[in-house]
């Protein structure tokens, strides 16, 4: 089944059960905010991609003010690397398994 909306706007038409591209899967500033709950400002991001502390964005188009994305598996390793970076803290604040109190 062909989408009415492809019709419409003179793409070519793209099955509905279509398989998702193959590729990375690329994030954009809104998604990486919803999706990955990454909370930081653009200026924040931008920051943290110069000293090396978050995943760089790929740019997306030419000119003056380019889209950009992230790759989601940059992120994903970003945040995974985030969890073990606590895990491994809360181990040697409390390397006998107690709480602190």
């Amino acid at each position: 089944m062909i989408p009415p909306e492809s019709k419409k706007r003179g793409r070519p038409p793209v099955p509905v059960n279509a398989p998702p591209p193959s590729g990375p899967r690329l994030l954009t500033y809104p998604e990486l905010r919803a999706r990955k709950g990454i909370p930081f400002s653009r200026s924040e991001l931008r920051r943290r991609e110069l000293k090396g502390t978050f995943p760089r964005h790929i740019t997306l188009g030419e000119g003056l003010n380019p889209s950009i994305a992230w790759i989601e598996s940059e992120v994903d390793a970003y945040i995974a690397a985030r969890m073990e970076a606590r895990r491994a803290s809360a181990e040697v604040a409390q390397p006998d398994g107690r709480r602190g109190q």
